[in-house]
């Protein structure tokens, strides 16, 4: 029987939660270096929401939507899954959790496992992909 996973996901939109949000995801390296997602994490007033999701008391994944009117054509959500937490659904809680936002999500693909992921749910979450 595989085993369930206990996951906790926390939306953070007040600028108060956000600092103490990044330094946890900073922490625990929740980014792939050099990608985008770290760099949108050092204006933290462009961020329109945050998801962290834990597993326990350690934080595995993250997703940010960065607001409106700072992405001009360029990819406004990211999302990160540590490797090892893959594949178990999580992804798909944050992204759906995202996609609440009134903002239209704007998705870059990265790797052959994100284009497979964001092609599943572009039509149902009504993302836009620009490649």
């Amino acid at each position: 029987m595989a085993k369930k996973l206990l996951l906790r996901l926390t939306k953070i939109k007040k600028a108060s939660y956000l600092s103490r949000a990044i330094r946890i995801v900073r922490e625990n390296h929740l980014f792939v270096d050099g990608w985008m997602l770290n760099n949108w994490m050092d204006t933290p007033s462009n961020i329109e929401r945050m998801v962290l999701c834990r597993c326990g008391k350690k934080a595995v994944a993250v997703g940010i939507v960065l607001k409106k009117q700072e992405y001009h054509g360029y990819p406004n959500t990211g999302i990160f899954v540590k490797p090892s937490h893959r594949r178990q659904g999580i992804g798909t809680k944050i992204l759906k959790q995202l996609s609440k936002t009134k903002i239209p999500l704007k998705v870059a693909y990265g790797t052959t496992p994100s284009i497979n992921f964001y092609d599943k749910y572009k039509k149902d979450l009504n993302l836009h992909i620009l490649y």
